[in-house]
Protein backbone atom coordinates (compact mmCIF):
# COMPACT_ATOMS: atom_id res chain seq x y z
CA UNK A 1 0.00 0.00 0.00
CA UNK A 2 1.50 3.68 -1.28
CA UNK A 3 0.55 6.58 1.49
CA UNK A 4 1.55 9.79 1.35
CA UNK A 5 5.21 10.95 1.70
CA UNK A 6 6.49 12.31 5.18
CA UNK A 7 9.32 12.39 7.74
CA UNK A 8 10.91 8.50 7.37
CA UNK A 9 11.76 6.46 10.77
CA UNK A 10 14.80 7.14 11.66
CA UNK A 11 15.54 10.02 9.95
CA UNK A 12 15.92 12.38 13.02
CA UNK A 13 19.15 13.25 14.12
CA UNK A 14 20.93 10.33 15.83
CA UNK A 15 22.85 10.63 19.46
CA UNK A 16 26.49 11.21 19.27
CA UNK A 17 28.44 8.58 18.69
CA UNK A 18 30.49 6.22 21.15
CA UNK A 19 33.64 7.49 19.96
CA UNK A 20 33.37 10.94 20.66
CA UNK A 21 32.39 9.49 24.39
CA UNK A 22 35.79 8.03 23.96
CA UNK A 23 37.53 11.30 23.49
CA UNK A 24 38.26 9.84 20.26
CA UNK A 25 38.58 11.16 16.61
CA UNK A 26 34.66 10.08 15.30
CA UNK A 27 34.03 7.75 11.96
CA UNK A 28 31.98 9.92 9.60
CA UNK A 29 28.08 9.89 10.96
CA UNK A 30 25.84 7.76 8.54
CA UNK A 31 22.87 10.14 7.91
CA UNK A 32 20.05 10.05 6.17
CA UNK A 33 18.05 12.65 3.89
CA UNK A 34 14.93 14.46 5.74
CA UNK A 35 12.07 13.58 3.69
CA UNK A 36 11.18 10.61 1.96
CA UNK A 37 9.48 10.38 -1.28
CA UNK A 38 7.08 7.39 -0.90
CA UNK A 39 5.90 5.59 2.10
CA UNK A 40 5.13 2.01 1.08
CA UNK A 41 3.22 -0.07 3.99
CA UNK A 42 3.17 -4.15 4.24
CA UNK A 43 -0.05 -5.20 5.14
CA UNK A 44 0.14 -9.00 4.86
CA UNK A 45 2.65 -11.55 5.16
CA UNK A 46 2.06 -13.26 2.05
CA UNK A 47 4.99 -14.32 -0.26
CA UNK A 48 5.43 -13.48 -2.96
CA UNK A 49 2.23 -11.94 -3.45
CA UNK A 50 0.82 -10.65 -6.85
CA UNK A 51 3.44 -8.23 -7.88
CA UNK A 52 1.57 -4.96 -6.88
CA UNK A 53 2.16 -3.31 -3.52
CA UNK A 54 -1.29 -1.67 -3.27
CA UNK A 55 -4.50 -1.55 -0.57
CA UNK A 56 -5.82 -4.42 -1.12
CA UNK A 57 -2.30 -6.61 -0.77
CA UNK A 58 1.02 -5.30 -0.29
CA UNK A 59 3.79 -8.06 0.86
CA UNK A 60 7.21 -7.10 1.51
CA UNK A 61 8.82 -8.05 -1.33
CA UNK A 62 6.22 -6.01 -3.40
CA UNK A 63 7.44 -2.83 -1.37
CA UNK A 64 10.88 -3.68 -1.49
CA UNK A 65 10.31 -3.93 -5.58
CA UNK A 66 8.63 -0.29 -5.22
CA UNK A 67 10.78 1.16 -3.44
CA UNK A 68 13.59 0.19 -6.13
CA UNK A 69 12.03 1.64 -8.67
CA UNK A 70 11.99 5.09 -7.18
CA UNK A 71 16.10 6.80 -6.82
CA UNK A 72 14.72 9.14 -3.77
CA UNK A 73 14.61 7.88 -0.23
CA UNK A 74 11.76 5.76 0.30
CA UNK A 75 10.46 4.01 3.81
CA UNK A 76 8.71 0.97 3.95
CA UNK A 77 6.40 0.65 7.35
CA UNK A 78 4.18 -2.25 8.62
CA UNK A 79 0.70 -2.65 9.33
CA UNK A 80 -0.04 -6.17 9.20
CA UNK A 81 -3.67 -7.24 10.77
CA UNK A 82 -3.28 -9.30 14.35
CA UNK A 83 -1.61 -8.35 17.57
CA UNK A 84 0.92 -11.05 18.10
CA UNK A 85 4.15 -11.06 15.96
CA UNK A 86 3.15 -11.22 12.72
CA UNK A 87 6.10 -13.83 10.56
CA UNK A 88 6.90 -13.50 7.06
CA UNK A 89 8.46 -16.63 5.68
CA UNK A 90 10.20 -15.74 1.90
CA UNK A 91 9.75 -18.67 -0.39
CA UNK A 92 13.18 -17.42 -1.77
CA UNK A 93 15.60 -14.80 -1.44
CA UNK A 94 13.96 -11.17 -1.40
CA UNK A 95 14.86 -8.60 -3.50
CA UNK A 96 17.92 -6.54 -2.99
CA UNK A 97 17.33 -2.86 -1.92
CA UNK A 98 18.96 -0.97 -4.79
CA UNK A 99 18.30 2.48 -4.16
CA UNK A 100 18.01 4.52 -0.62
CA UNK A 101 15.55 3.07 1.88
CA UNK A 102 13.67 2.67 5.44
CA UNK A 103 12.25 0.11 6.74
CA UNK A 104 10.95 0.37 10.01
CA UNK A 105 9.67 -2.67 12.05
CA UNK A 106 8.83 -0.14 14.50
CA UNK A 107 5.64 1.33 12.83
CA UNK A 108 3.90 -2.15 13.10
CA UNK A 109 1.08 -1.61 16.01
CA UNK A 110 1.86 -2.97 19.41
CA UNK A 111 6.12 -2.66 18.28
CA UNK A 112 8.38 -0.49 20.60
CA UNK A 113 11.86 0.63 20.89
CA UNK A 114 14.04 -0.21 23.86
CA UNK A 115 14.69 2.33 26.36
CA UNK A 116 16.76 0.77 29.17
CA UNK A 117 20.03 1.37 29.22
CA UNK A 118 21.12 -2.32 30.29
CA UNK A 119 19.53 -5.27 27.71
CA UNK A 120 16.90 -4.41 26.23
CA UNK A 121 13.34 -4.30 26.19
CA UNK A 122 12.22 -3.45 22.78
CA UNK A 123 9.19 -5.46 21.50
CA UNK A 124 9.34 -6.21 17.76
CA UNK A 125 6.53 -7.38 15.95
CA UNK A 126 7.55 -8.04 12.63
CA UNK A 127 9.48 -11.33 11.57
CA UNK A 128 11.38 -12.83 8.59
CA UNK A 129 11.86 -16.32 9.13
CA UNK A 130 14.19 -17.58 6.33
CA UNK A 131 13.63 -21.64 7.19
CA UNK A 132 11.34 -21.81 3.84
CA UNK A 133 13.75 -19.46 1.73
CA UNK A 134 16.37 -22.23 0.73
CA UNK A 135 20.13 -21.03 1.06
CA UNK A 136 18.83 -17.62 0.69
CA UNK A 137 20.49 -14.43 2.31
CA UNK A 138 17.70 -12.53 4.25
CA UNK A 139 18.20 -8.51 3.64
CA UNK A 140 20.31 -7.64 1.22
CA UNK A 141 21.15 -3.70 1.02
CA UNK A 142 23.60 -2.61 -2.21
CA UNK A 143 21.86 1.11 -2.58
CA UNK A 144 23.47 2.93 0.52
CA UNK A 145 21.57 5.34 2.80
CA UNK A 146 19.54 2.62 4.31
CA UNK A 147 18.16 2.16 7.34
CA UNK A 148 17.23 -1.14 8.88
CA UNK A 149 15.53 -1.52 12.30
CA UNK A 150 13.00 -3.23 14.69
CA UNK A 151 12.70 -6.69 12.78
CA UNK A 152 13.44 -10.07 13.89
CA UNK A 153 15.57 -11.72 11.35
CA UNK A 154 16.48 -15.42 11.91
CA UNK A 155 16.57 -19.00 10.63
CA UNK A 156 18.22 -17.92 7.46
CA UNK A 157 20.47 -20.74 6.14
CA UNK A 158 22.95 -17.50 4.66
CA UNK A 159 23.46 -14.04 6.10
CA UNK A 160 20.37 -12.32 8.34
CA UNK A 161 21.86 -8.98 6.67
CA UNK A 162 24.23 -8.25 4.25
CA UNK A 163 25.41 -4.83 3.37
CA UNK A 164 26.70 -5.91 -0.43
CA UNK A 165 29.81 -5.38 -2.15
CA UNK A 166 28.70 -2.32 -4.24
CA UNK A 167 29.89 0.43 -5.22
CA UNK A 168 28.28 3.37 -3.41
CA UNK A 169 26.86 1.31 -1.01
CA UNK A 170 27.45 3.39 2.08
CA UNK A 171 26.43 4.66 5.30
CA UNK A 172 23.81 1.94 6.06
CA UNK A 173 21.76 1.52 9.43
CA UNK A 174 21.25 -1.46 11.37
CA UNK A 175 19.93 -0.64 14.65
CA UNK A 176 17.25 -1.88 17.14
CA UNK A 177 16.65 -5.40 15.50
CA UNK A 178 16.85 -8.89 17.09
CA UNK A 179 19.32 -11.24 14.40
CA UNK A 180 19.57 -14.80 15.13
CA UNK A 181 16.71 -15.30 18.04
CA UNK A 182 13.08 -15.68 18.37
CA UNK A 183 10.96 -12.15 19.14
CA UNK A 184 11.40 -12.55 22.44
CA UNK A 185 14.52 -12.33 22.26
CA UNK A 186 15.85 -15.42 24.48
CA UNK A 187 16.19 -18.23 22.11
CA UNK A 188 18.26 -19.43 19.14
CA UNK A 189 17.20 -19.07 15.68
CA UNK A 190 20.25 -18.16 14.71
CA UNK A 191 21.06 -17.21 10.60
CA UNK A 192 24.47 -18.41 9.38
CA UNK A 193 26.58 -15.13 10.01
CA UNK A 194 24.39 -12.83 11.60
CA UNK A 195 25.30 -9.43 9.56
CA UNK A 196 28.07 -9.07 6.95
CA UNK A 197 29.47 -5.83 5.42
CA UNK A 198 31.71 -6.49 2.35
CA UNK A 199 34.55 -4.19 1.17
CA UNK A 200 33.16 -1.49 -0.91
CA UNK A 201 30.15 -1.02 1.78
CA UNK A 202 31.77 1.98 4.34
CA UNK A 203 30.77 4.57 6.41
CA UNK A 204 28.06 1.82 8.26
CA UNK A 205 26.83 1.79 11.93
CA UNK A 206 25.50 -1.23 13.27
CA UNK A 207 23.95 -0.13 16.91
CA UNK A 208 24.23 3.61 17.84
CA UNK A 209 26.38 4.29 20.38
CA UNK A 210 24.24 5.97 23.82
CA UNK A 211 21.23 5.27 22.27
CA UNK A 212 19.51 3.00 23.49
CA UNK A 213 16.65 2.38 21.39
CA UNK A 214 19.39 1.30 18.36
CA UNK A 215 20.77 -1.60 20.09
CA UNK A 216 20.67 -4.59 18.26
CA UNK A 217 20.70 -7.75 19.43
CA UNK A 218 23.16 -10.41 17.71
CA UNK A 219 22.89 -13.70 18.90
CA UNK A 220 22.44 -17.34 18.55
CA UNK A 221 23.56 -17.38 14.82
CA UNK A 222 25.59 -20.67 13.07
CA UNK A 223 28.99 -18.57 12.52
CA UNK A 224 30.02 -14.31 13.30
CA UNK A 225 27.77 -12.29 14.79
CA UNK A 226 29.07 -9.18 12.67
CA UNK A 227 31.68 -9.91 9.84
CA UNK A 228 33.56 -6.68 8.11
CA UNK A 229 35.71 -6.62 5.39
CA UNK A 230 35.14 -2.64 5.29
CA UNK A 231 36.73 0.21 6.16
CA UNK A 232 35.05 3.34 8.70
CA UNK A 233 32.08 1.52 10.06
CA UNK A 234 31.13 1.33 13.88
CA UNK A 235 29.64 -1.81 15.94
CA UNK A 236 28.25 0.02 19.10
CA UNK A 237 26.31 -0.78 21.98
CA UNK A 238 24.68 -3.65 20.86
CA UNK A 239 24.50 -7.36 23.29
CA UNK A 240 26.34 -9.10 21.16
CA UNK A 241 25.94 -13.61 22.32
CA UNK A 242 23.66 -12.87 24.81
CA UNK A 243 20.07 -12.72 25.60
CA UNK A 244 17.89 -9.59 25.94
CA UNK A 245 19.12 -9.14 29.38
CA UNK A 246 22.52 -8.79 28.12
CA UNK A 247 23.65 -11.60 31.09
CA UNK A 248 22.95 -15.04 29.72
CA UNK A 249 24.29 -17.09 27.21
CA UNK A 250 22.87 -17.13 23.42
CA UNK A 251 26.57 -17.18 21.95
CA UNK A 252 27.36 -16.91 18.59
CA UNK A 253 29.06 -20.27 16.99
CA UNK A 254 32.00 -17.98 15.37
CA UNK A 255 33.21 -14.21 16.82
CA UNK A 256 30.95 -11.87 17.78
CA UNK A 257 32.77 -9.32 15.57
CA UNK A 258 35.29 -10.86 13.11
CA UNK A 259 37.52 -8.06 10.78
CA UNK A 260 38.73 -10.31 7.84
CA UNK A 261 39.74 -7.18 5.65
CA UNK A 262 39.33 -3.22 5.96
CA UNK A 263 40.86 -0.61 8.70
CA UNK A 264 39.86 1.80 10.50
CA UNK A 265 37.17 0.48 12.59
CA UNK A 266 35.13 1.26 15.91
CA UNK A 267 33.88 -1.40 18.01
CA UNK A 268 32.59 0.65 21.28
CA UNK A 269 30.17 -0.27 24.06
CA UNK A 270 29.24 -3.67 22.96
CA UNK A 271 27.91 -6.28 25.09
CA UNK A 272 30.18 -9.46 23.60
CA UNK A 273 30.02 -12.85 25.35
CA UNK A 274 29.79 -16.50 25.10
CA UNK A 275 31.23 -16.66 21.47
CA UNK A 276 34.02 -18.49 19.90
CA UNK A 277 36.23 -14.99 20.15
CA UNK A 278 35.10 -11.92 21.39
CA UNK A 279 36.90 -9.73 18.80
CA UNK A 280 38.97 -11.29 15.84
CA UNK A 281 41.16 -9.57 13.77
CA UNK A 282 42.46 -11.22 10.36
CA UNK A 283 44.14 -8.96 7.33
CA UNK A 284 42.81 -5.36 9.04
CA UNK A 285 44.54 -3.07 10.89
CA UNK A 286 43.74 0.38 12.58
CA UNK A 287 40.34 -0.98 14.12
CA UNK A 288 39.47 0.43 17.73
CA UNK A 289 38.21 -1.68 20.08
CA UNK A 290 37.20 0.78 23.06
CA UNK A 291 34.84 0.38 26.25
CA UNK A 292 33.24 -2.88 25.68
CA UNK A 293 32.27 -5.59 27.99
CA UNK A 294 33.84 -8.58 26.80
CA UNK A 295 33.27 -12.13 28.43
CA UNK A 296 32.84 -15.97 28.87
CA UNK A 297 34.04 -16.14 25.14
CA UNK A 298 35.47 -19.38 24.58
CA UNK A 299 38.95 -18.79 23.53
CA UNK A 300 39.88 -14.92 23.70
CA UNK A 301 38.55 -11.56 24.20
CA UNK A 302 40.74 -10.01 21.58
CA UNK A 303 42.79 -12.59 18.99
CA UNK A 304 45.02 -10.42 16.64
CA UNK A 305 46.89 -13.23 14.55
CA UNK A 306 44.22 -15.51 14.45
CA UNK A 307 45.93 -18.34 16.24
CA UNK A 308 43.76 -18.72 19.31
CA UNK A 309 46.41 -17.62 21.69
CA UNK A 310 47.86 -15.13 23.14
CA UNK A 311 49.78 -13.09 20.90
CA UNK A 312 53.05 -12.38 23.29
CA UNK A 313 54.60 -8.96 23.26
CA UNK A 314 57.97 -7.89 21.59
CA UNK A 315 60.14 -5.28 22.61
CA UNK A 316 59.36 -1.72 21.28
CA UNK A 317 56.53 -3.35 19.26
CA UNK A 318 58.45 -3.26 15.94
CA UNK A 319 56.37 -6.34 14.11
CA UNK A 320 53.38 -6.10 11.47
CA UNK A 321 50.16 -7.63 10.77
CA UNK A 322 46.50 -7.41 12.19
CA UNK A 323 46.26 -4.40 14.48
CA UNK A 324 49.95 -4.26 13.54
CA UNK A 325 50.23 -6.70 15.88
CA UNK A 326 50.05 -3.81 19.17
CA UNK A 327 51.69 -4.76 22.16
CA UNK A 328 49.61 -5.18 25.64
CA UNK A 329 50.04 -3.36 28.77
CA UNK A 330 51.41 -5.19 31.71
CA UNK A 331 49.62 -5.06 34.77
CA UNK A 332 52.32 -5.49 37.18
CA UNK A 333 50.68 -4.86 40.82
CA UNK A 334 46.60 -4.47 41.98
CA UNK A 335 44.92 -3.78 44.97
CA UNK A 336 41.29 -2.30 46.04
CA UNK A 337 42.67 1.31 45.10
CA UNK A 338 45.76 1.35 43.60
CA UNK A 339 46.65 -0.42 39.99
CA UNK A 340 50.11 -0.34 38.39
CA UNK A 341 51.75 -1.20 35.51
CA UNK A 342 53.91 -0.83 32.61
CA UNK A 343 54.00 -0.62 28.83
CA UNK A 344 56.65 -1.30 26.27
CA UNK A 345 55.60 -0.26 22.55
CA UNK A 346 56.29 2.03 20.21
CA UNK A 347 58.79 5.43 21.02
CA UNK A 348 57.49 9.15 21.62
CA UNK A 349 53.79 7.82 20.76
CA UNK A 350 50.43 8.15 22.62
CA UNK A 351 48.29 5.24 24.04
CA UNK A 352 44.82 4.96 25.07
CA UNK A 353 44.83 2.51 27.65
CA UNK A 354 41.49 0.93 29.43
CA UNK A 355 41.74 -1.07 32.44
CA UNK A 356 39.48 -3.57 33.47
CA UNK A 357 38.21 -5.80 36.44
CA UNK A 358 36.99 -9.57 35.79
CA UNK A 359 35.35 -12.32 38.56
CA UNK A 360 38.47 -14.88 37.83
CA UNK A 361 41.58 -15.26 36.70
CA UNK A 362 40.22 -17.47 33.89
CA UNK A 363 41.59 -16.26 30.69
CA UNK A 364 42.44 -12.66 29.29
CA UNK A 365 38.81 -10.28 28.85
CA UNK A 366 37.50 -7.44 30.11
CA UNK A 367 33.87 -7.79 32.08
CA UNK A 368 33.82 -4.43 33.93
CA UNK A 369 35.38 -0.78 32.34
CA UNK A 370 37.17 0.93 35.22
CA UNK A 371 38.88 3.57 33.53
CA UNK A 372 40.70 4.71 30.91
CA UNK A 373 43.48 7.12 30.30
CA UNK A 374 46.64 8.30 28.61
CA UNK A 375 50.00 7.67 28.32
CA UNK A 376 53.15 8.71 26.13
CA UNK A 377 56.04 6.31 25.95
CA UNK A 378 59.55 7.57 26.57
CA UNK A 379 62.10 7.41 23.95
CA UNK A 380 62.63 3.78 24.64
CA UNK A 381 59.49 2.96 23.91
CA UNK A 382 58.47 2.59 27.37
CA UNK A 383 55.64 4.13 29.63
CA UNK A 384 54.67 3.02 33.55
CA UNK A 385 51.30 3.99 34.92
CA UNK A 386 49.27 3.93 38.03
CA UNK A 387 45.52 4.35 38.28
CA UNK A 388 43.55 4.53 41.06
CA UNK A 389 39.83 3.75 40.11
CA UNK A 390 36.85 5.80 41.31
CA UNK A 391 35.34 2.45 43.35
CA UNK A 392 37.50 0.00 45.04
CA UNK A 393 38.32 -3.23 43.20
CA UNK A 394 37.16 -6.22 45.06
CA UNK A 395 40.17 -8.33 46.38
CA UNK A 396 40.21 -11.78 44.26
CA UNK A 397 39.32 -10.23 40.97
CA UNK A 398 41.53 -9.99 38.33
CA UNK A 399 42.56 -6.84 36.41
CA UNK A 400 43.54 -6.80 32.69
CA UNK A 401 44.29 -3.94 30.43
CA UNK A 402 44.34 -2.71 26.55
CA UNK A 403 46.08 -0.37 24.78
CA UNK A 404 45.36 1.41 21.68
CA UNK A 405 47.53 3.79 19.63
CA UNK A 406 45.81 6.94 19.01
CA UNK A 407 47.51 7.78 15.96
CA UNK A 408 46.90 4.36 14.32
CA UNK A 409 44.09 3.50 15.85
CA UNK A 410 45.23 -0.40 16.97
CA UNK A 411 44.26 -1.99 19.60
CA UNK A 412 45.68 -4.59 21.34
CA UNK A 413 45.09 -7.90 22.93
CA UNK A 414 43.82 -8.00 26.73
CA UNK A 415 47.19 -8.53 29.07
CA UNK A 416 47.34 -11.60 31.27
CA UNK A 417 45.22 -10.95 34.32
CA UNK A 418 46.48 -9.92 37.70
CA UNK A 419 44.32 -10.69 40.89
CA UNK A 420 43.77 -7.57 43.24
CA UNK A 421 45.22 -8.31 46.33
CA UNK A 422 44.66 -6.66 49.95
CA UNK A 423 46.54 -3.45 50.24
CA UNK A 424 49.11 -4.37 53.37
Amino acid sequence: MIVPAGRPPGGAARARRAALLLGLAPLPLATQPVSAATTFEVNSTADPGDGTCNAAECTLREAIAAANADADLDTITFRIPGNEVQTISPRSELPTTSEPVVIDGYTQPGARENRVVKGTKAKLRVELDGSLAGGADGLVVAGGDTTIRGLVINDFAGIGILLENTAGNTNNVVEGNFIGTNAAGTDNKGNGPGLAIRAQSTGSQIGGGRSPAARNLISGNESSAVSINSNDNEVAGNLIGTDRTGRSDLGNDGAGVVFSGGSDNLVAGNVIAFNFDGVAVNDSTGNRILGNSIFDNRILGIDLDGNNDVTPNDPNDPDTGDNNLQNFPVVTSATKTTIAGTLDSLANTTFRLELFANPAADGAEGKTLLGQFDVTTNGNGDAAFLFRPDKRVRPGQAITATATNLATGDTSEFSEPELVQRAQ
